[in-house]
């Protein structure tokens, strides 16, 4: 009889009663090999510590999210190229009165996360303006969310929820 095993010389047994005696061996083997293999290091959970974080002037981006508020003040400016990129820690408010404008990249806020509040009465302006995967409990906007392109959206929801939209007055969310 003979035993084929991936990787490895074929094994002759003799009879069946050797067969036994065989196999427990390449099982010992296996294991032997297995405790000798390094073991895989786990991917890191992401540290959420919340603060305030707050753009007061003009920064490149991306900003991420840390579990607390981001506040983009009147004279805040995010952008070009990168905008708010939300992955692994919530937002408690997330307040626009600035910029977040990109001339390249894909969304001025991308969202894979929960926020609470986004709010805007500034320029949210990319190729996409918003594209959400997480849920948003409200987004009140009085300002501008556009789309760079045509084709595009304004405003993209890829699977996330909104619980309230408010398009106040003087708002636009636009697409094309």
């Amino acid at each position: 009889m003979t035993i084929h095993i991936q990787g490895a010389a074929a094994l002759q047994v003799a009879s069946p009663a050797r067969l036994r005696p065989a196999l427990m061996g390449g099982v010992s083997l296996l294991a032997i090999g297995m405790a000798l293999l390094e073991a895989v290091p786990a991917q890191a959970t992401p540290v959420c510590t919340p603060s305030l974080q707050t753009v007061a002037s003009s920064i490149a981006g991306p900003v991420g999210a840390n579990g607390g508020d981001i506040d983009i003040l009147a004279t805040g400016t995010i952008g070009p190229r990168n905008g708010v990129l939300l992955l692994n820690c919530s937002v408690g408010t997330l307040s626009n009165s600035g910029s977040i404008i990109l001339s390249g990249g894909s969304a001025a806020i991308l969202s894979q996360v929960q926020i609470n509040v986004l709010s805007n009465s500034g320029s949210i302006f990319g190729i996409y303006g918003i594209i959400s995967a997480g849920p948003i409990a409200t987004l009140n906007n009085s300002g501008v969310i556009a789309t760079s392109q045509y084709g595009y959206t304004g405003f993209e929801n890829q699977g996330g929820t909104v619980g309230a939209l408010n398009n106040l007055a003087g708002g636009s969310i636009i697409g094309g």
